[in-house]
C-alpha cells in the first residue's frame, strides 16, 4: 500500500511535466486523420513547450513549429487558406500540423519512431535510414539515425510519447 501510495505521488508530480495542452483540437484534428493524439502531443511539447507564439530561429512558427513553405503544403488538405500569422492561432496550427504528421504516417507506415526523424529530419532522410534498419525493431531504426540532432530529438519524442500513452487514454483523458 505504501510503494502504491509512493508510486502515484510521483505519477501525479511528473504528470505536471506532461499537459495535454489544447486538447480537445488535437483530438479532434488526430481522430480526423486516423492519428494517436498522444503522439501529436509529444512532438508539440518537443518543438514549442506548447507556446503558441513560439518562433525558431528558421522561422518555424507556433505549437508545431511549421514553416510557411511546409504549412502551404498541407494547408490545402486541412480545409485551410493559411497565412502567416495564422501560423501562431493553435487551430490552425494544430489542424495543419495534424495534416502533416498523417502524411509521415502514411509514408512510414505509421511508426512512431519515423514519424518522429522525418518531423525533424526530413523524409528522404528517413527513407534512407529506414533502408538500412530492421523497420520492425524501433531500436534499431533510431540508431541508424544519421543526425545527432534527429537522433536526440526521436529519443526525446518517444519518450515524450511513452509518458503520454501512460497518462493518458487515446482521447486525452487522464487515466
Amino acid at each position: 500500500k505504501e510503494r502504491a501510495v509512493s508510486v502515484r505521488s510521483m505519477t501525479e508530480r511528473a504528470s505536471a511535466g506532461y499537459p495535454a495542452a489544447f486538447g480537445s483540437q488535437v483530438v479532434r484534428e488526430a481522430k480526423k486523420r486516423g492519428l494517436d493524439p498522444r503522439l501529436v502531443l509529444a512532438i508539440m511539447k518537443q518543438e514549442s513547450q506548447f507556446k503558441p507564439n513560439a518562433k525558431s530561429p528558421a522561422a518555424a512558427r507556433g505549437l508545431l513549429q511549421l514553416t510557411f513553405d511546409a504549412a502551404q503544403k498541407y494547408a490545402g488538405r486541412a480545409g485551410l487558406k493559411i497565412t502567416d500569422e495564422g501560423l501562431y492561432q493553435p487551430a490552425t496550427n494544430i489542424a495543419v500540423g495534424s495534416e502533416y504528421i498523417a502524411e509521415l504516417s502514411r509514408m512510414f507506415a505509421g511508426l512512431p519512431e519515423a514519424i518522429a526523424a522525418s518531423y525533424n529530419g526530413g523524409e528522404d532522410n528517413v527513407a534512407r535510414w529506414l533502408g538500412r534498419s530492421n523497420q520492425s525493431d524501433s531500436g534499431v531504426f533510431a540508431a541508424e539515425v544519421g543526425f545527432t540532432e534527429s537522433k536526440g530529438y526521436v529519443f526525446k519524442v518517444m519518450s515524450f510519447y511513452r509518458a503520454y500513452r501512460q497518462l493518458y487514454d487515446s482521447n486525452l483523458t487522464r487515466r
